[in-house]
Order: C-alpha cells, then structure tokens, then sequence
C-alpha cells in the first residue's frame, strides 16, 4: 500500500505532465500518456478515476496513433484500478458510451474498441455489463460508415463469454442480418465472425450450427467472387469442426469449388 506523501508525490507529478496531453507534437502526447500510465502504478482508486477522466478527452485526438495509445492506457488503468474497487470499471464504461454515437467515425471506433478491449481483460466482469455494452455497440450496425458496421460486428464477437450459450445466440441473432450487408466487406466480416462463434462457443446444438451454416452458405450466391471465396473457406472450417447433417450445404460449396 502507498504512503499518503507518496500519492501526493504522484499527483502532482502528473499534474505537471497534464498540460503535456494537449501539446502539439503527437509523439509528446503519446509519450506523456503513456508516462502517466506507469507513474501511476497501483495508486489509490481515486486517483486512478482522475487519470482515467483526463485520459478520456484523448480518444477525441485528431491522430489516430494517439488515440490507440490512449486507449491501451485507459484499458491497463482500469484493469489495475479493478482489483480495488469493482466500480471503475462501470464508471469508465459510463463515460466512454456517448462517445459512441460521436459524429466523428474514427472517435466512435476509439470508444468501443476501448471498452471491449477493457471487457476482454477484466476476468470477472457484470454479464448485465456485457449486455448493456452489446446493446450500445448495436448502434453501429446501422451505422452510415461501412467502416463503423465492421468495427461493430468484430466488437460484438469479443463481448461473448464462454459460459453464456444466451449470449452467443443473442449475438448470432444480432450479426445473422449483416451477411446482407451493400458493403462486400462487412459480408465478409460478419462470415467470419459468425463461422468464429459456432466453432469456438457452439458444440452440442446441431440446429443452432446449421442454422449459421445455412445463413453463411447463403452468400454462395453472392455477385461478388470474394466473398464466395471467403464463404467457402468459412463453411469447410465449420464443417470440420463441427460435422454438418445437410448434405446440401456441401454440395453447394463443391459446385463453386469445381465452377
């Protein structure tokens, strides 16, 4: 445990290097907070939270490599800051949510990344939690930026927890749509991550595996020759892992296969 003349030691330390977080030249904000991170240590939780809230206008910078530093800072402060107070945790979360219907794509992509990248190194975390993040990220499957639905589909996979089957084939219902996505790339995206769930998290639920199969094999039948392909790879993968009953789904990737 830290000495009161030691906390006080660090605050202001990092009451020096504040400023610094708005300087001009990027590699000086990154720098700084990424020093802030390290002073900081195991400090007392309060003073985290402070860190952390000054830290937060930083996913707003206009370079994207700030932004990233960022939010590896903002993630490992709140992991250390979790072994303390189970709170943080929530309150960062809270703060980062308006960020993700920002005008700006690049600051909306920041924020979720954030707070999945913080989820996915918490090792107990509230399932209600998960849901309520699942539920905002949802927001960027409609989103007008392709770039924003793919970062949406690909954050939505990370959220699953193991242990919940509810919360896989909530996620499954949630990106199934998105294989009829205008944009080649988040078809192909939501393939993957599809293809990903049912081998990784689905194991005895023969229905719900060729439910995903069917759904994924739709898209044979795409215009574009990309996408079948990575379809294809997706269906053979699934099909190893898990065996498949309709003989049908086969027969379909052969044909494109000898086509």
């Amino acid at each position: 445990m830290q000495k009161n003349s030691d906390i006080k030691l660090i605050k202001e330390t990092i009451n020096t290097l504040t400023p610094l977080l708005k300087y001009s030249d990027m590699e000086v904000r990154i720098s700084t907070s990424d020093l802030i991170g390290k002073i900081t240590g195991e400090s007392d939780i309060k003073l985290i939270q402070e860190i952390v809230q000054n830290l937060i206008p930083l996913l707003q910078d206009p370079e994207a490599e700030v932004r990233s530093s960022v939010s590896r800072e903002i993630q490992g402060l709140v992991i250390m800051g979790s072994k303390n107070d189970s709170q943080l945790f929530g309150s960062v979360i809270k703060a980062l949510t308006p960020f993700l219907t920002d005008s700006a794509w690049a600051l909306r992509k920041s924020a979720a990344d954030t707070m999945v990248g913080i989820v996915k190194r918490t090792e107990e975390v509230d399932v209600k939690l998960i849901k309520d993040i699942r539920d905002s990220l949802t927001l960027f499957l409609q989103d007008a930026d392709w770039n924003i639905r793919k970062s949406g589909v690909e954050n939505l996979k990370e959220l699953i927890e193991e242990d919940s089957l509810q919360l896989v084939k909530d996620t499954i219902q949630i990106l199934t749509p998105l294989l009829q996505d205008s944009e080649l790339n988040v078809r192909i995206s939501a393939s993957k991550n599809l293809s990903f769930i049912v081998r990784s998290y689905v194991n005895n639920d023969t229905q719900l595996v060729e439910s995903v199969l069917k759904s994924i094999a739709s898209l044979l039948q795409d215009s574009e020759a990309e996408v079948k392909d990575e379809v294809s790879q997706e269906i053979v993968q699934i099909v190893q892992k898990n065996g498949v009953a309709d003989k049908q789904i086969l027969r379909d990737t052969l044909n494109l296969f000898v086509s």
